[in-house]
């Protein structure tokens, strides 16, 4: 969805996503094209450079805090100036604990949106999620404890349904057959009407 809004919406979303990168969550400065970074962002020590050859964007992501870190991954704004043209990732770098380090890579031609687009800056923008609320135990282990109290639920409701649905049934018959009466009625009454019409024009 990022990807589809930086294509239909420059101006009011691409500087959205701008302030939120530079803003609420910690990116690192803008870079030129040929200058290389190595900082900690967001309790990630970050170092990457780029490749223009490859069009590559390559470095070590590592973990400067004394807690293990999980689901980390990477993205990295493209930018013409201040202003954010193409994002790409982001790049799952995975858990690391205190001190580990991993590699990571972003090549520009493996993202659609970024053919023929011109950039001369870029920002890197790591992204880190508490282990307690690991991005993988949240979509499965989380999901499938609900899933389970749901099913006892299910079950308690289809008795119900069965019970009162068979009741309910009874009574529409009931009900049904007082409808059958009164459009009888109702019929006759405007046979009679019809019968008094006639007389009148007679």
């Amino acid at each position: 969805s990022v990807h589809v809004e930086v294509g239909s919406g420059e101006d009011s979303e691409t500087s959205g996503h701008a302030e939120n990168g530079e803003g609420g969550d910690p990116s690192s400065p803008i870079l030129a094209l040929d200058e290389s970074w190595d900082g900690v962002v967001n309790g990630l020590r970050v170092a990457m450079s780029y490749d223009p050859v490859r069009r590559s964007f390559s470095g070590v992501v590592k973990n400067a805090t004394t807690q293990t870190v999980c689901s980390v991954q990477l993205e990295l704004n493209l930018k013409q100036g201040t202003r954010t043209v193409v994002e790409l990732g982001p790049a799952l770098v995975g858990d690391l604990a205190p001190g580990a380090s991993a590699t990571a890579e972003l090549v520009v031609d493996d993202e659609p949106l970024a053919a023929g687009v011109a950039f001369d800056a870029w920002e890197i923008h790591p992204e880190l999620f508490d282990c307690a609320c690991d991005v993988s135990s949240v979509t499965s282990g989380g999901e499938g404890g609900e899933g389970g109290d749901g099913g006892g639920e299910a079950g308690d409701g289809e008795g119900e349904g069965s019970e009162g649905g068979d009741g309910e049934a009874g009574e529409g018959d009931s009900e049904a057959g007082d409808g059958d009466g009164e459009g009888g009625e109702g019929g006759e009454e405007g046979h009679a009407e019809g019968g008094e019409d006639d007389e009148h024009r007679g």
